[in-house]
């Protein structure tokens, strides 16, 4: 998925609804712009 044509896809936490997510420390490991994800099984 070229981020050009389809991006950025956003990976983020459920701020709304946990309060304790809502902290600079949190919204640093938002991603942003992913190339892929992989799952292993």
């Amino acid at each position: 998925m070229q981020v050009r044509d389809k991006g950025p896809l956003w990976i983020v936490y459920p701020y709304d609804d946990t309060p304790e997510y809502r902290s600079e420390v949190i919204y640093s490991r938002s991603i942003w712009q992913l190339d892929r994800i992989e799952v292993a099984g």
